[in-house]
């Protein structure tokens, strides 16, 4: 019977303890790598989430005195229609051209007028404006909007009645009609300073108006 080797033995000694224990380590560290992989991931997707805009947007309706009549989330259409065109071109209107003896009021309508316009639509409004100045009036004038009229894809005829007012005098009432051509511009409405008074994005791109014949 051949004598054991001690060297041999003492050697499958160290590969059973040391190798038993390299070999758990190993499994260990593997473990913990796909632990930290794991939370990774679920860091990202927590941090992803949080991220995500928790706004809601409501749409406020008010009457002719500015109060809110109505509130209501807005559907996922496409947002802009005709009909909400029109509307606003009607008020972009009575904005415009309404003359009040409250210079506060007036800069709030110019402000909600303004900010529908583009440079060209501006550049018509200012050369108006320079030869009929709004403020320190000595009259009124009462816009009523008679009609809006789609005259092309995105044109607009306005047709409206002015009433013009001077202390002492019998009341003016004219006509007037204007020819619009409309844009739609989301981004608009992240300009702070527009986005109150133009939340759709709708904008003038040029205007026409004229006095009609009585």
């Amino acid at each position: 019977m051949a004598q054991a080797n001690p060297y041999l033995n003492a050697r499958r000694e160290w590969d059973e303890r040391y190798g038993d224990q390299i070999s758990r380590a190993r499994s260990w560290r593997i473990a913990a790598i796909a632990a930290l992989c794991v939370a990774a991931v679920a860091v990202a997707g927590v941090a992803y989430i949080g991220a995500q805009s928790k706004i809601k947007p409501f749409v406020v309706a008010i009457d002719t005195m500015g109060s809110p009549i109505a509130v209501a989330t807005p559907s996922n259409g496409s947002g802009v229609t005709q009909r909400i065109i029109e509307a606003q071109l009607a008020n972009w209107i009575v904005n415009t051209r309404m003359v009040l003896p409250d210079q506060t009021a007036q800069q709030t309508l110019l402000s909600r007028s303004y900010a529908m316009l583009s440079s060209n639509a501006a550049s018509t409004v200012n050369d108006w404006f320079k030869a009929n100045s709004p403020f320190g009036a000595a009259y009124t004038v009462n816009p009523q909007v008679n009609s809006v009229l789609p005259t092309g894809a995105n044109t607009y005829q306005v047709n409206w009645t002015e009433t013009k007012a001077t202390p002492g005098q019998n009341s003016v009432t004219t006509h007037w009609k204007a020819q619009i051509t409309v844009g739609v511009d989301a981004r608009l409405a992240d300009k702070p300073q527009v986005m109150l008074d133009n939340p759709l994005g709708i904008f003038i791109e040029s205007l026409n108006w004229t006095q009609s014949v009585s």
